[in-house]
C-alpha cells in the first residue's frame, strides 16, 4: 500500500506523470523519461504496472474482520 511516487525515480530516469487505470491486480500508471543528447531532446513514454497487496487500507481491514489475519505477521503470511 506504499504510494508509487515513494519508488522514484523508477528505473534510470523514469517518473511517474499520472494513473492510467486500475483493476483487480493493481494500478497502471503512464511513466516518462526524458534525455538530452547534444542538441536533440527525446522524451520516452512507458506504462508502469504497480502491484500492491493487500490493494488497500479497506482489503486490510476485511481480511481482519473476516478473521483471516490477526495480527501483522497472519497478515503477512495470508497474503504472502
Amino acid at each position: 500500500m506504499t504510494d508509487i511516487h515513494a519508488f522514484e525515480p523508477i528505473f534510470e530516469g523514469w517518473v511517474v506523470k499520472e494513473l492510467i487505470g486500475k483493476g483487480g491486480y493493481g494500478c497502471v500508471y503512464r511513466a516518462v523519461r526524458e534525455d538530452n543528447i547534444g542538441e536533440q531532446a527525446y522524451t520516452y513514454e512507458s506504462a508502469i504496472k504497480y502491484i500492491s497487496i493487500p490493494m488497500d487500507q479497506g482489503e486490510l481491514e476485511s481480511a481482519y474482520d473476516s478473521g483471516y489475519v490477526t495480527d501483522d505477521k497472519s497478515a503477512r503470511e495470508f497474503y504472502k
